[in-house]
């Protein structure tokens, strides 16, 4: 019979020179005849990892690190195998243990630091991985870990020389220039980023999150035939890729092609029936297209999207399902932005008229305009103590609990009024006055497209017969001192405390010009004449091909004919104000 020495060099042999299947035919031989040998015990381990086994490796290496505790490869290679498996924490462990055994070792610390990354832990990643290259400066592995873990603590710029650097010593890592895509795309040099990717797939057609994220970029570049065409790619090597039926379909959204978008959404349900992203992102194409049944349902799966909403409300008492209410106290709590808050308050009155007593929860800079909404008993502000009440609603939530159609919309106008005191003394003088809007808040995710430049205006603040105020705050109220065209136009922002002021400025104007932001919203609440200006994509709200809006009668919209171009969009306006007959001396 041949020895266990023997049989072990065969295996070692076969095992180096990729016979995988010979070498753990050999391993389990010699596990028969001394089941714990350690040498065959760890090879078998290491192999099962190699070979997309890591569930088998693991008791394999717990048994050979409980015979030899002392020994620190053996700790580095469940490490290896545990964070295969996904077992990241016991992985940091395991590699600690090796490390505690040999401090220095640059490969357990390279490993601990990816893992650390994984986790979340970037400070701790970054100072393994920078403890790894200060035993060896030039671990091209422990730069692209250190890479991805400045990113995650957002030090793009860092993030990118690490990489760049990675790549000078291996040009052609598919992982390294993935990495650096991923820096560049979310440091916005998006070109860059694209240029990376595209590298990284001509070295590895099969990176289907690389051709993913190529797609994202490619989407926030407005490249957006491309950006279908670099998810199809990712498809095309894993069709079950939950994540790029999603994004496609939301690269198809923004051209204009909601049925196919939604397409793109059931294909990726089908895969994921509890695809939070996939269920919310289908909402916008079944409500522009008016399907409110499906489209409110699927609109509710905006709590379970990451980072949309902080999550849903933990209330000890029960969602209201829109019975009579029966003398109860409903508490309806609003969400996402202030245009949201003013448009959907006008659900008061409705609740109201069901037989109970309406609280409303909301955020300061709306709370004096709320209070003296149509239903409305009382207003608490965002983190006060629960008021007393049976039932609870958010706001956006009241369409569907209402069975809202776009028939069956509570459009009366003004449902807000100007509280009384507002305003104080708005420098807004005679003749007929107009007021601008060009871009919205920050925050919101599809601000860039719904935002325009000031400039874009100049024409229209030329109209003879009008003056122009600002309604604009924010940063981008800033754009005036950039424009000496604009220097007739008056900023109102220093007396706009809130939006009671605004309403109180809106009350006194002749017109309002926005963009789709707050002060639209607020405008037609109030029951002025607002010219809204949208992307060729609009927010569902605003419907399909018409120029009215079945939310607010005095509204007329603007449409963007093609993605991105205002400037055929202000030149309607322009003409249209000409054309304005103007009561006011």
């Amino acid at each position: 019979m041949t020895g266990v020495p023997a049989l072990l060099e065969r295996a070692v042999a076969g095992h180096r020179a990729g016979d995988l299947a010979a070498a753990e035919t050999l391993y389990r031989r010699i596990l028969e005849m001394q089941p714990d040998n350690p040498d065959a015990l760890h090879l078998l381990g290491i192999l099962a990892t190699q070979s997309g086994r890591p569930g088998e490796a693991v008791p394999l290496l717990r048994r050979v690190t409980g015979q030899f505790p002392g020994t620190a490869l053996y700790w580095f290679s469940l490490g290896t195998a545990l964070k295969a498996d996904g077992t990241l924490t016991e992985a940091v462990d395991a590699f600690e243990r090796a490390l505690r055994l040999t401090p220095n070792d640059a490969d357990t610390l390279c490993n601990l630091g990816a893992t650390l990354n994984e986790l979340g832990r970037f400070d701790e990643a970054r100072s393994a991985l920078e403890r790894a290259l200060s035993v060896k400066p030039d671990m091209v592995p422990a730069l692209n870990n250190l890479g991805s873990t400045l990113a995650g603590l957002r030090r793009l710029d860092e993030a990118a020389a690490v990489l760049r650097r990675a790549l000078a010593m291996d040009p052609d890592s598919a992982e390294g220039l993935t990495n650096l895509g991923n820096v560049l795309k979310d440091s916005e040099h998006y070109d860059e980023a694209v240029a990376a990717y595209v590298r990284a797939l001509g070295i590895n057609p099969r990176l289907a999150r690389t051709a993913h994220n190529l797609g994202l970029t490619l989407k926030e570049a407005g490249r957006l035939d491309e950006a279908v065409a670099a998810h199809d790619r990712a498809l095309a090597v894993d069709p079950r890729f939950v994540e790029a039926w999603t994004d496609r379909g939301t690269a198809l959204r923004e051209q204009g092609r909601h049925a196919e978008a939604e397409a793109s959404y059931l294909q990726a349900l089908a895969i994921d029936p509890g695809c939070a992203e996939a269920h919310w992102n289908r909402a916008h194409p079944l409500l522009i297209l008016e399907r409110y049944d499906e489209g409110w349902a699927e609109y509710e799966w905006r709590w379970r999207v990451r980072n949309l909403n902080d999550g849903p409300r933990d209330f000890p008492q029960p969602e209201w399902d829109g019975s009579p209410l029966d003398g109860r106290t409903i508490f309806l709590h609003a969400e996402q932005g202030w245009g949201d808050a003013i448009q959907f308050i006008r659900y008061a009155a409705p609740v109201k008229a069901l037989g109970g007593t309406v609280v409303v929860e909301c955020r300061p800079a709306v709370r004096r305009l709320l209070e003296n909404a149509p239903g409305v008993d009382a207003v608490v502000g965002l983190g006060a103590a629960l008021p007393d009440c049976h039932v609870h609603a958010p706001l956006l939530s009241l369409p569907r609990i209402l069975g809202t159609t776009t028939e069956t919309i509570p459009a009366d106008t003004p449902y807000l009024s100007v509280p009384e005191g507002a305003g104080g003394d708005l420098p807004i003088g005679p003749g007929f006055s107009v007021g601008l809007v060009w871009a919205g808040s920050p925050t919101p995710r599809n601000n860039l497209k719904r935002t325009m430049p000031l400039e874009t205006l100049r024409d229209v603040v030329a109209t003879e017969g009008c003056r122009f105020y600002s309604l604009q705050v924010g940063p981008r109220r800033d754009d005036l001192a950039g424009h000496p065209w604009a220097a007739g136009i008056v900023d109102l922002a220093p007396c706009l405390r809130d939006f009671a002021d605004t309403a109180a400025a809106i009350d006194r104007l002749d017109l309002v010009i926005s963009v789709d932001t707050a002060v639209a919203h607020l405008a037609g609440a109030l029951g002025k004449p607002c010219w809204t200006l949208l992307p060729f994509v609009p927010d569902w709200r605003w419907l399909l091909d018409r120029d009215d809006s079945p939310w607010y009668p005095t509204m007329r919209l603007f449409r963007q004919r093609s993605i991105g171009d205002w400037d055929d969009v202000v030149a309607r306006v322009k003409a249209a104000l000409v054309s304005l007959p103007r009561d006011r001396p």
